[in-house]
């Protein structure tokens, strides 16, 4: 979906309650992970395994999804408290290819990247490829850029209002699950006691739990038939 598109359409795009219609952007597939080798040691390759959306190859970005931003930050968080700082150093989570960067030390630190100085220095100079530049090799668009962020931001804030129908649908949606609880608990504790699932029981059970609110009586209804309550007899 292009940043025009995500404008243009006929809902908020950032919505986790929707799911982009396939029929228009159909799923591609840009990767294969195979798994061709039993775990030899459990602890070391699989509780101190850490995954993060932030670790992302060049020219793949994260979205604005703002459940994706928060984690951007809290999973790696998450791995410094339950690893440490340097839990990027264990085996199981080390880059192939040996990282150089200026960031080393700290507690349970093992790959100091030797006496290279963690700063730029004469003594062991760097050098500057350059910038690549986008995979499309045009120019950046600053313009459409920053037209594209003014929407995200108004995008961002339409997802924190909270209407009053909002409320109504979840207590309805609660109530309802609630009650089909009920039900459903009701029935399987009765039936291996020797009472059969009958209709006079789904009248009782129903009019034992549609005292919330007269509209989860019609869900109710529309969910387990026309199913006509009555008064309990004393």
């Amino acid at each position: 979906m292009t940043p025009d598109q995500a404008e243009k359409f006929r809902y908020n795009v950032l919505d986790l309650t929707k799911v982009w219609p396939h029929a228009e952007f159909p799923l591609r597939p840009i990767g294969k992970l195979v798994l061709n080798e039993n775990v030899q040691n459990y602890f070391a390759e699989i509780e101190q395994s850490a995954f993060s959306p932030s670790h992302t190859i060049p020219y793949f970005e994260p979205t604005v999804d703002p459940v994706l931003q928060s984690r951007l930050f809290s999973y790696p968080d998450t791995h410094r408290h339950r690893l440490g700082v340097n839990y990027q150093q264990l085996p199981v989570n080390a880059p192939i290819v040996p990282v150089a960067n200026f960031q080393r030390d700290g507690p349970a630190a093992y790959n100091n990247q030797g006496p290279r100085p963690n700063y730029q220095s004469t003594i062991s100079p760097l050098s500057y490829n350059g910038r690549k530049g986008a995979i499309d090799g045009g120019a950046r668009d600053s313009v459409r850029d920053a037209k594209h962020e003014t929407w995200v931001g108004g995008a961002y804030r339409d997802l924190s209002e909270v209407t009053e129908r909002a409320w109504q649908y979840c207590f309805l949606a609660r109530a309802f699950q609630l009650t089909k609880n009920l039900l459903q608990w009701t029935l399987s504790s009765l039936v291996p006691c020797g009472l059969k699932s009958s209709t006079r029981l789904q009248r009782h059970t129903m009019l034992a739990t549609s005292q919330v609110t007269s509209g989860t009586l019609s869900l109710l209804k529309s969910r387990l038939g026309n199913v006509r309550p009555y008064t309990l007899p004393l």
